[in-house]
């Protein structure tokens, strides 16, 4: 089975391949099976952490995450997002199981700020479902999920040791993975992903650097 394999994101491919080289195909189910494995790979590891008590996720961000991935969802499957949207949909029940199993190896020390962020977001919600305007819809969704970072930043600035990175640097992968899978391209179907790269990013940075310096 000899010969080179090229991979090619849909579309036109030339006509003329060199002598034993096979094209694959990759199109855009490929990238939606793609995120949702990525997602299985994620919850495993991060489950057995919580058992082992080394991760010890906050429960009011996860209850957020869990309900702004699947209304995100939701909302990209209606704005015809395809397999955009099936990371999104199997993240969402990945971020539900982390809450219910943070009641029991999560974090325990709460704060009053993060009961007013944790109330504040879910007091959002309601706005969404009685928005009209799908791009609003979206756009109110984004950021109530930008919320949810915060009783997680907090307690990773103070702890940085109890967050497992890999997770929050994986799904960077996940939300690209949605992007390219995605079946059409607009700020309403772009702005999810867009916002998860970016605020996974500054977390996983923050918390490297909190660990460095409280080394």
């Amino acid at each position: 089975m000899g010969g080179k394999i090229r991979f090619l994101k849909g579309g036109a491919y030339p006509k003329v391949l060199a002598q034993g080289e096979r094209i694959v195909m990759l199109d855009k189910a490929d990238y939606g099976y793609l995120s949702m494995a990525l997602v299985a790979a994620i919850a495993v590891p991060y489950w057995r952490l919580m058992f082992l008590g080394k991760t010890k996720p906050h429960v009011f961000s996860w209850i957020i995450w869990g309900l702004t991935e699947g209304i995100g969802a939701a909302g990209r499957y209606a704005e015809e997002a395809g397999p955009g949207m099936w990371g999104d949909a199997l993240g969402a029940v990945f971020c539900f199981s982390v809450a219910v199993l943070g009641i029991f190896w999560g974090e325990k020390r709460i704060t009053r700020s993060d009961v007013v962020f944790f109330v504040g977001a879910l007091a959002a919600i309601p706005l969404w479902y009685f928005t009209a305007d799908p791009l609003t819809a979206i756009i109110l969704v984004v950021g109530i999920d930008v919320v949810g970072y915060y009783p997680t930043a907090r307690k990773s600035f103070l702890r940085p040791q109890e967050e497992a990175t890999y997770a929050y640097a994986l799904y960077i992968v996940v939300a690209g993975l949605a992007l390219a899978a995605s079946e059409t391209y607009s700020f309403a179907t772009m702005l999810a992903p867009i916002t998860m790269i970016v605020g996974n990013t500054l977390l996983v940075g923050m918390i490297w650097w909190r660990r460095a310096v409280t080394r």
